[in-house]
């Protein structure tokens, strides 16, 4: 059985009649709790009077009558100011701070403030040291709750499944060319042809061409992606392949030549190819 001996009337008694200390090696208070219970009442005694006083303006305070009896509450050290016991937070032993809360949290805000660029500095080291470590650590954590979190994650995509095709039904309508675009790159990219149009080339290739359709020449508000070489015969998905095309002209031309869309439209073979290209030659 542990036993510990106490310092104020020197006997050795049992672990259980010490009061628990978490700054003490063995979580225990050195006092016995007899001699904590007796110290205790004779200073109560000795300091009757100031007790009733703190009492009195604790209760005046709360009471909203302010009186002399305040000048025998807790001194704030930094604003130099009587407060409530209250308003005074707790060290790790447990006593009174000797600052009150208000001074306490400016003093750290500006602390903080002055030191933000080393504070920052210093979380980006640790940050790098951990972050082996913190990956360690979500690799075990998912091994251990791999169903656990297929099952949230499942039942998360079936929770916010309408409200995402909802929003993206939205985005798709607002935005009309980046869903053609983003079509057109996606089935170059299913075909693995070089090159990646941007959105910033397409409307270069539009100024050029002054929205009007490369073949026709009319003006159009749907103007569609054309490769001058179709994909289909090795053609890039670039700037200098691209060309805008009405949905007629584009549905005519399909995997033909320039010179074959130009007999078509009956603009004449050599002259409307050669336009086209030098519209090409211009973007790029």
């Amino acid at each position: 059985m542990d036993v510990k001996k106490c310092r104020t009337c020197g006997q050795e008694k049992e672990l259980s009649e010490f009061s628990a200390h978490r700054g003490r090696h063995d979580g225990k208070n050195n006092e016995c709790l007899d001699c904590n219970r007796t110290r205790s009442l004779i200073w109560s005694r000795l300091h009757a009077q100031r007790n009733r006083e703190r009492v009195q303006a604790y209760l005046a305070i709360k009471s909203g009558r302010a009186s002399a009896v305040v000048v025998r509450l807790k001194r704030c050290t930094r604003c130099d100011g009587w407060k409530l016991p209250g308003d005074f937070g707790t060290n790790g032993s447990g006593c009174r701070r000797s600052e009150c809360g208000e001074c306490r949290r400016a003093r750290e805000r500006t602390q903080r403030r002055d030191n933000l660029d080393e504070k920052r500095r210093r979380d980006r080291e640790q940050y790098a040291k951990s972050r082996q470590q913190r990956r360690r650590i979500a690799a075990k954590h998912r091994v251990k709750r791999v169903d656990r979190i297929n099952d949230y994650m499942r039942g998360y995509y079936q929770r916010t499944k309408a409200e995402r095709q909802r929003r993206h039904k939205e985005w798709c309508q607002k935005n009309p060319e980046s869903v053609r675009q983003y079509a057109a790159t996606t089935r170059a990219r299913k075909r693995k042809v070089p090159g990646n149009l941007t959105y910033a080339e397409w409307h270069q290739i539009l100024e050029t061409f002054d929205g009007c359709c490369a073949y026709c020449l009319q003006p159009s508000v749907s103007l569609t992606q054309d490769h001058v070489i179709p994909l289909s015969r090795g053609g890039e998905h670039s700037l200098a392949n691209v060309v805008p095309a009405c949905r007629r002209c584009n549905g005519v031309k399909k995997d033909r030549s320039l010179l074959q869309i130009a007999r078509i439209n009956g603009l004449g073979s050599h002259g409307r190819a050669a336009t086209i290209r030098r519209g090409c030659s211009v973007v790029c």
